[in-house]
């Protein structure tokens, strides 16, 4: 048996995890070479003579996490999962924009208030400067 195993694993957040995971697998007798991608989140395997799938189903189980076998029988679900994780990424890209544009508007007011607050001080002093020459014929 030199044909390749997948399988979609969840559950990992963190390299340490794929690594319990992989660790889990290679403990198996029936199992050559392991490789486990925490990023696609995927478990690849060279299985040997008398390989049982459900052992390294029930391996990733024992160590915590979930995994499904991906055959001839199961379509890879990479696709679906990209274009889902691409609505995603659309969806907070909005989020972010409505927010970006929000404080900014938010921002620009706060910084008027604070401007006019300062023209207010300003043009008083001015205004009363103005107002006491006139007053003592300075002109």
């Amino acid at each position: 048996m030199s044909e390749k195993k997948e399988y979609k694993l969840s559950g990992m957040t963190c390299a340490a995890c794929a690594m319990t995971v992989e660790m889990a697998v290679k403990d198996l007798e029936t199992v050559e070479d392991v490789s486990v991608n925490l990023a696609t989140e995927r478990l690849s395997l060279l299985p040997k003579a008398g390989f049982d799938s459900q052992q390294v189903l029930d391996a990733v189980a024992e160590a915590g996490y979930q995994a499904e076998e991906k055959g001839k029988d199961r379509p890879s679900d990479v696709s679906e999962e990209a274009e889902i994780k691409a609505q995603k990424l659309q969806k907070k890209k909005q989020e972010l924009l409505i927010l970006f544009d929000y404080g900014s508007a938010l921002y620009f007011i706060s910084l008027w208030e604070v401007w006019s607050v300062f023209l207010c001080l300003a043009s008083w002093t001015i205004w009363r400067t103005l107002w006491s020459s006139f007053c003592h014929n300075y002109f």
